[in-house]
């Protein structure tokens, strides 16, 4: 710091300390959102850009219509509120949805980054 130097400037036999020294802690974190498309292609994100990996986050979504029998998965990275403008890292289908009214059935999306980066999502 600038005033340790100046310490030590000065000649005096005081040694300075940084008062930070040994508390510095370096962690990975994810660059950019993490995310899905949902209805009318809007990214809603769910491991939010600067998250500390490994890390594990999970949001509840529904259907759009009554007895709709799947839903397609669409995952992105990126800071668009819009998916189409992120970037798209994959995709997947939940089938085998049992037949119910609109907007009733809990679908459960979970991205998980491990501590190497990979990412690995489900949908139950």
């Amino acid at each position: 710091s600038i005033l340790a130097g100046q310490r030590i400037k000065r000649g005096g036999k005081t040694e300075a300390k940084d008062e930070y020294a040994g508390e510095m802690v370096l962690l990975d974190v994810t660059p950019l959102s993490l995310g899905i498309a949902v209805q009318g292609g809007v990214f809603s994100v769910i491991i939010p850009r600067n998250s500390p990996i490994p890390t594990k986050e999970s949001k509840t979504y529904t259907t759009v219509r009554a007895n709709q029998p799947s839903i397609l998965v669409e995952v992105f990275q990126g800071e668009s509120e819009m998916a189409k403008r992120n970037e798209k890292l994959g995709t997947f289908e939940l089938d085998e949805i049992p037949p119910a009214p609109r907007g009733s059935p809990q679908i459960q999306v979970e991205f998980y980054i491990d501590a190497n980066g990979m990412l690995e999502v489900t949908a139950t």
